[in-house]
């Protein structure tokens, strides 16, 4: 087993800080409470990026023939589809009442 070195150890805090940044200015502009025509749009592009991301993180983690997950090569659903899926799937978020508002407006 090697041990991680400092300077590893940085940079992985150091990306972590960033991407996390740039989820703070995301969840900053969406908490605005008025927006314009231009702001309205480029929230309709994050929204489609953020979907984009998720779906992009979720498509790798499949299970594979013995049951496993390919990405992470530990049994799926692995750690991350879980965790992705009690995110999604919690009844206090918008997109379950989203689905939810979807699904009445699809049976009538």
């Amino acid at each position: 087993m090697h041990s991680v070195t400092p300077a590893l150890t940085d940079a992985h805090r150091l990306l972590r800080t960033h991407l996390l940044s740039h989820l703070d200015a995301v969840e900053y502009f969406g908490r605005m409470d008025h927006w314009n025509h231009r702001e309205a749009e480029t929230a309709h592009r994050v929204i489609d990026d953020l979907v984009t991301v998720i779906r992009g993180i979720i498509v790798g983690h499949a299970p594979n023939a013995t049951g496993g997950c390919r990405k992470c090569e530990r049994e799926y659903p692995c750690e991350l589809v879980q965790t992705v899926h009690t995110l999604l799937k919690d009844p206090e978020r918008e997109f379950v009442r989203i689905l939810r508002e979807d699904w009445e407006i699809t049976r009538d």
